[in-house]
């Protein structure tokens, strides 16, 4: 499949800040399932963009406007190929291993997570039918609904409140794996949509686990649909959880309400 993306995000002020600070995890990944055909990041008003790769192998813009701003536009466009197969993540040389065993604030462990897993998870099954069980346990257990966590929200909000939107369905799968000591990390991207669905950023799980019939490897699960991903979802980043592959992240100097606005479109 091949998909334009076009990723907007608008900041804007009722009254002028001085400067505005970003950090942008909106380049997708180039991995045996996906290549990236091209990548352009601009800027309203312009500004010198930075880039770097982090240890995860991620893409990282970041960028300063430095003068009086009532607004500022971000734009990330994206060709992009992808191919129904299983997704192998390379690490990158200083990638740390025991990040996607170790949990976080994000992660946490509690009691009623302790409990969720005894009643669900099956350790005699095959490492790729037990991680897949959980996912779809997790589809089933859980409703997807917005407005009822927030984006600081943890794995223990979601299941107190037994629902939640993406990010939490995927912190609250990598809870469980990492628990289960099965590495796993968050991955950030999208999921071109069928029909006159609308397309919106997604996040789901990576995790590392044997296959009988070949090597461990890293494979695709979204606990939203229950499912293993295909060539319908794009990677953006991956990370420990969402705080280390956030999307748009800045700062600004002023005092001045913020509103932020973000819009994604896809075209096949």
């Amino acid at each position: 499949m091949n998909v334009l993306i076009r990723h907007d995000t608008v900041y804007e002020y009722n009254t002028p800040i001085s400067s505005l600070a970003s950090e942008i995890h909106l380049r997708p990944l180039n991995n045996r399932r996906q290549i990236v055909e091209s990548f352009r990041l601009q800027t309203d008003p312009s500004t010198h963009i930075y880039d770097y790769v982090d240890r995860f192998g991620n893409a990282v813009h970041h960028f300063t406007i430095p003068k009086l701003l009532h607004a500022v536009r971000v734009s990330a466009i994206s060709q992009v190929s992808t191919f129904p197969q299983p997704f192998v993540f390379r690490r990158p040389e200083g990638f740390l291993w025991y990040e996607s065993l170790t949990q976080t604030r994000r992660t946490a462990l509690d009691p009623l997570t302790q409990q969720w897993i005894r009643d669900h998870d099956n350790p005699h099954l095959p490492p790729r039918e037990r991680v897949q069980r959980l996912s779809l346990a997790v589809q089933n257990n859980f409703l997807y609904e917005p407005g009822v966590t927030s984006v600081r929200d943890t794995a223990s909000d979601f299941i107190q409140h037994e629902r939640g939107v993406c990010q939490d369905f995927a912190h609250f799968l990598i809870s469980v794996f990492r628990h289960l000591h099965i590495p796993a990390l968050y991955v950030s991207g999208y999921i071109v949509p069928e029909g006159s669905s609308p397309t919106a950023s997604h996040a789901w799980v990576a995790v590392h686990c044997e296959d009988t019939n070949g090597p461990a490897e890293w494979t695709g699960l979204d606990p939203v649909a229950g499912t293993l991903t295909d060539e319908r979802y794009v990677w953006i980043a991956l990370g420990r959880d969402y705080d280390d592959v956030t999307p748009v992240h800045g700062v600004y100097w002023g005092n001045s309400d913020e509103h932020l606005t973000v819009t994604v479109q896809t075209e096949e």
